[in-house]
C-alpha cells in the first residue's frame, strides 16, 4: 500500500463488528484484506482430514497474483460478485478499502 498513496491509510474495523456482520448477515467475504489481516475464517470442509483446522477466510486483496496462494479471490475490482453470490446462494460482502481517493472513486 505504500506505493499506492502512503502508509497507514487503512484502518481495521473491530473484531466485534466482523463477528456481528458474520452472525447477523452471514458476511463471509472481505473485499479488501491480505493473508495477514483477513479476519473472517472458514473451516476446512474435508471430511475431518484436517482435524478441524481453520483456514483463512474469503477475501479480495491488492496483490491477487501473490495472495492467491493464500486464498485471495484477487483484486476487489476484478471480482465477479454476482457469480460469487450465485454460487453461495446469496452473499454479504464487507468492504473497508484503503483510504486512498483512487480506491474510493472506483468503488
Amino acid at each position: 500500500y505504500d506505493a499506492l498513496e502512503g502508509a497507514g491509510l487503512q484502518s481495521a474495523i473491530p473484531s466485534t463488528v466482523f463477528r456481528y456482520l458474520h452472525e447477523r448477515f452471514g458476511c463471509e467475504l472481505e473485499c479488501f484484506a491480505s493473508p495477514f489481516n483477513c479476519w473472517l475464517e472458514k473451516s476446512a470442509n474435508d471430511g475431518g482430514r484436517s482435524g478441524g483446522r481453520v483456514l483463512g477466510g474469503n477475501y479480495g486483496s491488492a496483490f491477487g497474483d501473490t495472495d492467491a496462494l493464500f486464498g485471495s479471490f484477487g483484486s476487489f475490482f476484478g471480482m465477479d460478485f454476482l457469480k460469487i453470490a450465485e454460487q453461495s446462494g446469496g452473499s454479504c460482502f464487507q468492504a473497508n478499502p484503503p483510504f486512498a481517493s483512487e480506491f474510493i472513486e472506483r468503488m
